[in-house]
Parts: structure tokens; sequence; C-alpha cells
């Protein structure tokens, strides 16, 4: 999740709880239409010089909570139906 301003830092977007909760109902849609078990959610700031939240769907038994190395992988195709159903979650 990104915002569409320009902060370096997540800590320095304002509205601080305002964009979690943008997180959070994109969370639960990316969730739904993934049909994923739970979600990560990953900040670090070093790879992209913007304030930005990772958004990652896990599935039961994919390698764990800290192991991004087993993200699941999606076709384009399966990634086009995701995204057409978060859209329509809006």
């Amino acid at each position: 999740m990104i915002p569409k301003k320009h902060y370096r830092w997540v800590y320095e977007v304002p509205n601080y709880s305002e964009y979690w909760e943008a997180v959070k109902k994109l969370a639960l849609s990316v969730k739904k239409a993934t049909q994923a078990t739970s979600i990560n959610f990953l900040i670090s700031g070093e790879e992209i010089d913007h304030a930005h939240i990772w958004i990652i769907p896990r599935f039961y038994n994919d390698g764990g909570v800290l192991r991004l190395i087993n993200i699941k992988k999606f076709s384009e195709e399966e990634m086009k139906s995701i995204a057409a159903k978060i859209c329509n979650s809006f």
C-alpha cells in the first residue's frame, strides 16, 4: 500500500491511523480474494525510497510467518482474477 503523496517513511505519513485503516481494508479484500489463511504486513523501507506497506497473503503450511521465500505464486490469469475481485470489493 503506497500513499499517493511522497513520504520517505511510513511513520511520516500524516493521519497514520487512517493510513492503517486503509491498509486493513485492502488486506481483508486480498485475504478474501486469495482465500488466504492470514495476511502478513512487511515494512522495511530500504528497497524503495517511498513509504509503503507490503500486504502478503499467507496460506496454511506455506513455510511459516517469517519465511518469505515460500510465498505462493499465482499465474497471470489468477492475478487478473484476484485483482478484479479486490477492485470489486470497494
